[in-house]
Parts: C-alpha cells; sequence; structure tokens
C-alpha cells in the first residue's frame, strides 16, 4: 500500500521542481513578468519546504492555524440591518473562486482538524467548501466571531475549544471569519499580545499591533508554540488558485 505522507511529500517536491523549472525557462521575460512568476512559485516552494517539515518529529508542541477570510458575498439590500448582513450567501463567483482557492489550500497543507466559523451564512458557506475540499467534516459555528467581534472573543473562542478538546496541541483548527478583525487577530498573534499562559489558555494583553488585509478566500498559515505564534505563510487568493491548476 502507498503511503498517502509519501504521496504528498513526492508532490511537494514535484511542485518545488516545476517552480524551478518555470523560472530557469523564461529568460526572455520582461521583469515584471519574470518577478511576477517569481513571487508565486517562491511561495510553492516555500510552502513546499513548510509542508516536508511539517512530517518531521518534532520535540515541541504545537498548534497550527489556518485564517480564512470568507468568499465573495451578495451585497445587503439594507446596509445598515445587521441582520440582513448575517444572512448574505456566497455569490455563484464567490463560491467558484472559494472553491478553487480551497484547491490551492489542500494542494499545501494537510486538512484541518476542526473548522470554526462565524454564524454569517458567507462564513458557513465558506467553510462547507473548505470542508468539502479538505474532507473535514467538523465544522462549529460560534456567533462570538461575528462581524464585529473582538479579540477577547476570539481567545474565548479559542479556550472554549481547548475545554472541549482537552488540549489544542498538535490540532490543526481553520478559523473562518471577517475583516478587519482577522486581519487584526492576525496581527496580534504574531506580535504575541494573543498567546498561551502557564495553564495553557489563551490571554489578550491590548497593544498596538499591525493589522493585516486578508482578501476575500486568502489564506494565513500561524504556528502557534510555548515560545509564542510565528507567521508560517501568506497566500493571496489568486496564488492559491494557480497552485490549484499545478
Amino acid at each position: 500500500m502507498i503511503n498517502r505522507s509519501s504521496m504528498m511529500v513526492q508532490r511537494r517536491r514535484s511542485m518545488a521542481k516545476s517552480a524551478l523549472a518555470y523560472l530557469s525557462d523564461k529568460p526572455k521575460m520582461s521583469l515584471a513578468r519574470l518577478l511576477s512568476g517569481f513571487s508565486f512559485h517562491a511561495s510553492v516552494i516555500f510552502a513546499a519546504e513548510k509542508v516536508l517539515s511539517s512530517h518531521s518529529i518534532r520535540a515541541r508542541k504545537r498548534m497550527i492555524l489556518y485564517l480564512i477570510r470568507h468568499g465573495l458575498a451578495a451585497e445587503s439590500a439594507l446596509q445598515h440591518s445587521t441582520e440582513d448582513d448575517l444572512r448574505r450567501p456566497l455569490t455563484d463567483e464567490g463560491r467558484k473562486k472559494t472553491k478553487r482557492a480551497a484547491r490551492g489550500m489542500a494542494a499545501l497543507y494537510p486538512a484541518p482538524d476542526i473548522i470554526l466559523t462565524s454564524s454569517a451564512l458567507r462564513s458557513v458557506q465558506t467553510a462547507e467548501v473548505l470542508s468539502g475540499v479538505w474532507k473535514c467534516r467538523d465544522i462549529r459555528s460560534v456567533s462570538a466571531l461575528n462581524p464585529g467581534a473582538e479579540m477577547k472573543d476570539y481567545v474565548s473562542t479559542l479556550n472554549d475549544l481547548a475545554a472541549d478538546e482537552g488540549s489544542l496541541d498538535e490540532l490543526r483548527i481553520a478559523i473562518v471569519t471577517h475583516q478587519p478583525e482577522l486581519g487584526e487577530f492576525l496581527g496580534h498573534l504574531i506580535e504575541n499580545n494573543i498567546r498561551r499562559d502557564e495553564d495553557r489558555r489563551f490571554a489578550y494583553q491590548p497593544a498596538a499591533c499591525a493589522r493585516f488585509e486578508l482578501k476575500k478566500a486568502s489564506l494565513a498559515v500561524v504556528e502557534l508554540t510555548d515560545e509564542g505564534a510565528a507567521l508560517e505563510a501568506f497566500f493571496s487568493p489568486g496564488t492559491l488558485r494557480r497552485i490549484a491548476k499545478m
């Protein structure tokens, strides 16, 4: 029987080789297009190395967060109605682009163990698309992560999840929510304003931080250990869709 992990490793190596071949085969390409191609394929190589390293034996405990903004949704008829905003679905285009981006995510990273989503319809539908591609059936809708959520809501959601699961160590958790809160959450993680304490509970220390702009159906991958958080990779939706075609 062919080992699935070995197949994944071989696939990532093949992707990296394709990236290098692409660059070496474009001597007459304009500088702008060359840089654009390099940016895309360098991200493939970087992600491939990360995925390969994720299969090695680790001495330290860690968890992985996949931070994903929902896909393109229909416009709200009532701009100031919270209830109407929560009912906005993905458009047909949004669903198609999100599915292609999800295929790129699945080509680079193992499936999450749990997908957390806000209760907004566009986020729930995005989570369902991810679930279908990644084959992750554990989707949990959390109203505390709805648009307008505060950082303490993200922290309490993770702590509640830890209480339910016993531990979040070695888990991969996808969080599908909204801007600007998701970008702020990412910034606080990287600045270690949100980190785990001695009891392995998440705590939030309000402080200034960089706020990331996540496009719809983009992906940020964060590794959390006892030492803090580190941004492993950041992919635009366009890059993910191109990776899915390889």
